[in-house]
């Protein structure tokens, strides 16, 4: 059993070391879209705060 777990973080870790290999010849694009998706997420929570606030009102 423990080689078991061993093999799987090992395995685990060497994909991530693998992944961020990739990083640099992807440039600024992984910042881009973490950024983007963020604001997306930001606009839709306040959006629904502004239909839970009106919903709150006609009650």
């Amino acid at each position: 059993m423990y080689d078991f777990w061993r093999t799987l973080w090992t395995s685990i870790g060497e994909f991530m070391e693998w992944t961020f290999g990739l990083l640099p010849a992807l440039h600024n694009l992984p910042n881009i879209l973490f950024i983007i998706v963020g604001f997306l997420a930001f606009f839709y929570w306040m959006g629904q705060l502004v239909k839970f606030q009106k919903e709150e009102k006609a009650s």
